[in-house]
């Protein structure tokens, strides 16, 4: 799978796509400063997509915390299933993540 977001990316941002499977696999990778993302050798299958800050560095979505006060990290649910299929490439483009 290829993707394009809209705009360029000046922040850590992290694209993760989620199987939906009974036992779910998760895939991450990190979208360079132009935008773009590519993840090689998704099994075949349905996916969530979804876009993440990752304003602590360490690759996974954090919820926040109320004491010490720590907020969420900013999130882009993408609106689509994501259809994988073997043997196939995938291009998603123009990816409008607005904030």
């Amino acid at each position: 799978m290829i993707g394009q977001t809209t705009e360029s990316v000046r922040d850590r941002v992290v694209a993760e796509v989620e199987s939906m499977e009974k036992e779910p696999q998760i895939f991450r990778t990190i979208v360079n400063s132009e935008g773009t993302f590519d993840m090689n050798r998704l099994p075949e299958g349905n996916y969530f997509l979804s876009f993440f800050k990752d304003s602590d560095g360490d690759n996974r979505y954090s919820f926040g915390n109320l004491s010490p006060y720590r907020p969420s990290e900013w999130f882009y649910l993408y609106p689509d299933t994501v259809k994988i299929r073997a043997n196939w490439d995938l291009e998603l483009n123009q990816i409008n993540m607005e904030k």
